[in-house]
C-alpha cells in the first residue's frame, strides 16, 4: 500500500483542519479502508541529504495537535515519497513529496516571515496514477 496519500472527495467535506498529505497507518484491504494521519511542512531538506536540497520537508503531526481519521481507500490518492532518514518509526521520519515540486518559501520581510511561518508552503495534489 502507499504510504503517503492525499484526500479526495466528490462532495465537498469540512475538516476540522485543512491537510494536504497524510501518511496511512493502516490499510485494511478486505474493507478497502484506511487509517490517516496528517502530514505537516517542516522546513526544507538542507546539504546533509544531497538529493532534496531545497525541497520541502513533511513529517507527521505530533498526536495531540491533530487527529487521526479513517476514510475510504477510494478516497485517497498515492503520491510518489521518498522516506528520506529511513527510520522505523514514522513519527520521526521525513518525507520529501515527488509529486509536488514545492520550495519552502523565502522570507523576505517582517510581514512575509509572519506568513511563512503560518503556511510554509502552498501545496498541490499532482499525484501520478497508482
Amino acid at each position: 500500500h502507499p504510504d503517503v496519500v492525499s484526500h479526495c472527495s466528490s462532495r465537498e467535506e469540512v475538516f476540522d483542519e485543512d491537510h494536504e498529505f497524510f501518511y496511512v497507518l493502516t490499510y485494511i484491504p478486505d474493507l478497502f479502508w484506511c487509517r490517516l494521519c496528517p502530514m505537516e511542512c517542516a522546513g526544507e531538506f538542507d546539504r546533509r541529504h544531497p538529493r532534496h536540497t531545497g525541497r520541502a520537508k513533511w513529517k507527521l503531526i505530533p498526536e495531540g495537535r491533530a487527529t487521526e481519521i479513517d476514510v475510504s481507500a477510494a478516497r485517497c490518492q498515492p503520491v510518489r515519497s521518498v522516506a528520506v532518514k529511513r527510520t522505523e518509526d514514522a513519527d520521526h521520519e521525513e518525507w520529501d513529496i515527488l509529486d509536488v515540486n514545492l520550495r519552502v518559501a523565502r522570507r523576505t520581510s517582517p510581514a512575509a516571515e509572519g506568513a511563512n511561518r503560518a503556511n510554509p508552503v502552498a501545496a498541490r495534489a499532482a499525484a501520478s496514477p497508482p
